[in-house]
Parts: C-alpha cells; structure tokens; sequence
C-alpha cells in the first residue's frame, strides 16, 4: 500500500495575534534566541558540567531561523550551545578549586555555584561561569541596537557583600565595565530601557528569584561576550587587574536563562514578562517542577 507524506513548510509564525505553538517550550516563539535550562525536559543535560563541556541551547532552532532571515548563515545544535568556561577558580582546567569553589545539581536539576567570600583573592577566582555560543554572539554584533527581553531564575544560597560583580551579563565590550547589552548585579539591572522586573523586590533575599530586562540597545560597542550565568567575576571583571570584588560575590543556583529579540518576534516586553512571570510560578509553585528544591552544600561549608 502506498501513501503520500505530505510536508507543511515552516515560514516563520503565520499569525502574530494568535498564541505561538512551539516545538520545545511555552515561551518559545520567533525570535527566541536561546533557553538554557539544564534539566529541560528536551534536551537535559546530565551531571555537573566540567570546563568546556557543551550545554544545550534549547532553542537553537530559533536562533537558526533568526540568523537565516537577518542574512546569516544558519546554525546547528553545537555551533549555538553553551559552554562552562575555562580558566575559573585559578585552574587551568577551568574547574572547581577545594576550599575556593564548588559546583553541584540540585536534586530538581539547578545548578548550584558556590564561591568562598574569603579565600578567592585572585581576579581569576570564578565557579561556573557559562558562556553563549558563537551563533549567539555573532547574532548580537550583527544586530546590536535591536530590542531584547532577558530573563533569569535563580536560587540566592548566600548574598553578595557588595552590588558587584555581574550575574548575567552580555558585554558588548570585554574590556570595559561600562559597556553592556545589559548586566544583571546583585542588586540592581543595568541596560533595561524598556523595563525591569525583580521579585523579590530586593534581590539580595535568599531564596527563589525571577529577574528580567527588555533591553532598548547597549551601551557601548565591540566584540560581543555573552554571559547568562556567572558565580564570581566575568566578562569585563574577570580581565580587571585590580579586581575588588572576587571574594564579595553570592552564591547561586541557576534553573533558567532566556533571551527574545523583540524586534523580530515583534512582541513586546510586558508581553514576554507576563508569559514568562506566569511559567516561573508554575514551576516554583506547589506541584512545579521545581517546587521544594534544597541545594546539597550549605554555602557556609565553603567560608
């Protein structure tokens, strides 16, 4: 018996007023560029990753088609993953350090950075710092002045002992601090011209939290790093000789990274922020996929 296969081909999203059905996420849209959650259920990533390891971009199929239509070349699955950085915690492996750093999954699936607030004295002390693809950082120096939505959750296990360093960040200059597509502190939210979201209100309260920008342009120009979750300095901080704040910074569980052009999916930033708002609820809320979640490492063990 034969049959014919009939193929729908994909344009892009054929009516913005109605809900978007994505393949792979809820927020999932054109125009997402990237989603990292370790324990999605698409693509989870198992353990803890080790410097240099490639950690799935959830949406890389969006940024692909985003690149596509901006005259870029398209992407895979590798060339737009993440990668733990190397370098960290004054190893050469870009590992964790005994008595300095130490990283962890929670028993939900977070990844728990946990950096010592004494003994890291070095510029180059960091504990899982997360870098964004080449895919990624070249979409961002092709289209800098676009308008962005970013958004993290995160667990505080232990506060920061100043605003400094960057959490979340995309520098579009490494080698200046004030150069930033935006940059998310410990305290507060820098590049959020079209608004920002904290909750809790003061984000130096431990426990859960959900934090997000819309992004009008960045601040400064060059070559574009990007940084969706960092426990110590990175970035512009990391490469500062005269570093004041490696032994000040929090530790940190990070459940989800998530990054819109607006410009392209033409959503608006209170749009995104309410969906967004809506899944952080629902999966820290009772029966959540994240619901109940404790971290395996007091921060204290690591003084």
């Amino acid at each position: 018996m034969s049959g014919l296969d009939i193929k729908i081909p994909y344009t892009g999203d054929p009516d913005s007023t109605l809900p978007y059905a994505g393949d792979y996420d809820k927020l999932e849209t054109v125009g997402s560029l990237a989603l990292l959650e370790l324990s999605h259920t698409t693509n989870p990533f198992t353990g803890v990753p080790q410097a240099g390891d490639v950690i799935p971009n959830i949406l890389w199929n969006q940024l692909s088609a985003a690149r596509v239509a901006g005259g870029l070349a398209a992407s895979t699955a590798a060339t737009s993953a993440f990668t733990r950085s190397t370098g960290n915690g004054n190893a050469a492996s870009g590992n964790d350090v005994s008595g300095k750093t130490k990283s962890e999954r929670t028993p939900k699936g977070g990844l728990h950075g946990i950096i010592s607030q004494s003994a890291c004295t070095n510029s180059s002390d960091q504990v899982v710092v997360i870098r964004g693809g080449t895919d990624l950082t070249s979409y961002i120096n092709q289209f800098p002045s676009h308008k962005y939505y970013v958004s993290i959750w995160d667990r505080l296990t232990r506060a920061a002992l100043t605003s400094e360093p960057a959490e979340s960040q995309i520098s579009l200059s490494p080698s200046s601090t004030a150069a930033y597509l935006y940059a998310i502190r410990s305290a507060t939210i820098i590049g959020g011209g079209l608004g920002t979201s904290q909750v809790p209100a003061a984000p130096a309260t431990l426990g859960n939290r959900f934090r997000a920008a819309g992004i009008t342009a960045g601040t400064g120009s060059g070559t574009v790093a990007t940084y969706p979750f960092a426990v110590g300095p990175s970035g512009p901080y990391y490469s500062t000789g005269t570093n004041s704040y490696t032994n000040k910074a929090a530790s940190r569980v990070l459940y989800r990274w998530y990054l819109e052009d607006l410009t392209v999916s033409g959503r608006t930033y209170a749009q995104v922020l309410a969906a967004d708002y809506a899944l952080y609820q629902q999966a820290f809320g009772v029966g959540g996929r994240y619901y109940g979640d404790t971290i395996p490492t007091d921060p204290s063990t690591i003084p």
